[in-house]
């Protein structure tokens, strides 16, 4: 598990030297012994993901080994639009126990997927997890996606807030995942302006390679250049 931790840091400090960390992930994937870690198969696997590396990702957790592989191999499936193949990880995840609380996660999140009617099946499935458990960072998170898709703005943006303050609560970075979707419903509320420079540098702080940075600095630099132009 040493090396998997360790190369879970350096790929979220690394930046724009992230395939680095692939090629170094790629050397310790063609070991055998190294493979046989169920650690390092699921942060390598994390992080293949992140990287949009699915391929690699999805070879790590195809032999199905726990139910943590398989959920990673739904959420690679989710990610690609392949709600087909995700289907069949939550039924054979629902095979080995249905009850299972990663087995509970698998389903809301694949009802997030679909959409439409199955939205308020995952967030009674949420419920559920925050009761036997407690509310997570990411259960919140989850929560607050469902609810947007519901067009439920408010409440999604109390759920994200709510994944904010958790994280802070355990000394743990904040999703950029809450703070984006914050920002998203904070926009449709018709309230970005407040505070959405303090949500962007709290994004800047946590994640400053996040893609949605990026896009946020090109549309900048694009508005920036037409304005020059249309000075001219």
């Amino acid at each position: 598990g040493i090396n998997a931790e360790y190369m879970g840091a350096q790929f979220k400090s690394a930046g724009d030297e992230r395939e680095l960390v692939f090629d170094t992930l790629k050397e310790w994937t063609e070991d055998d012994d190294i493979k046989q870690d169920k650690a390092f198969r699921a942060v390598a696997a994390t992080l293949y993901m992140e990287g949009g590396h699915y391929g690699p990702a999805l070879q790590l957790v195809s032999g199905k080994a726990s139910l943590e592989e398989v959920l990673l191999g739904l959420q690679i499936y989710i990610r690609i639009n392949r709600l087909d193949l995700a289907n069949t990880q939550v039924k054979f995840m629902r095979e080995v126990d249905d009850d299972d609380p990663l087995t509970l996660l698998a389903t809301a999140w694949l009802y997030i997927a679909e959409g439409k009617r199955k939205v308020s099946d995952s967030l009674s499935y949420i419920e559920e997890l925050q009761e036997r458990f407690v509310p997570t960072p990411s259960l919140k998170c989850m929560q607050g996606v469902a609810l947007m898709q519901q067009r439920q703005w408010l409440d999604a943006f109390r759920s994200f807030k709510e994944s904010r303050d958790l994280s802070g609560e355990t000394q743990g970075k904040v999703q950029p995942a809450a703070l984006i979707n914050s920002l998203t419903c904070l926009r449709h509320l018709g309230k970005a302006s407040s505070k959405e420079a303090q949500i962007m540098a709290e994004l800047r702080e946590v994640a400053p390679n996040h893609p949605y940075l990026r896009k946020q600095e090109e549309m900048e630099d694009l508005f920036g250049n037409w304005r020059k132009q249309f000075g001219q």
